[in-house]
């Protein structure tokens, strides 16, 4: 597998388990109020066989921090900790669009083993 097939694998538990906003694409990214984004993965470490990935899922919305907003952020951070196995998240800001202003967003990192693709001969 390789690590674009795995990011997409992400997406796709998350999407199943209901966040169907969530997406790898930061360039047509927009949180309409929530959105989660998956981020660049960080090679955590390389055995014979794996590739251990740390992948940064961010929660995002792209209103201001309402009652509202705050119950809905952290409803779709669970759903995301929870489908991936996550056991912490931490709110935080993100920047990431055209938009120079922050928004409001949950990170966590999700942990991945994937097997590496073997060459051929």
């Amino acid at each position: 597998m390789t690590i674009p097939e795995a990011l997409d694998e992400v997406v796709t538990v998350l999407q199943d388990a209901g966040l169907t906003k969530a997406t790898r694409d930061a360039g047509a990214f927009f949180p309409s109020p929530i959105g989660v984004l998956v981020g660049m993965p960080t090679v955590r470490s390389s055995g014979l066989a794996t590739r251990t990935l740390e992948v940064p899922i961010h929660v995002v919305s792209a209103d201001p921090p309402s009652p509202r907003i705050i119950g809905l952020m952290y409803a779709a951070a669970d759903t995301a900790a929870s489908a991936l196995a996550i056991d912490q998240y931490t709110p935080s800001t993100y920047s990431g669009n055209i938009n120079a202003e922050p928004l409001p967003t949950i990170d966590m990192t999700a942990v991945v083993t994937i097997p590496y693709n073997t060459p051929a001969p």
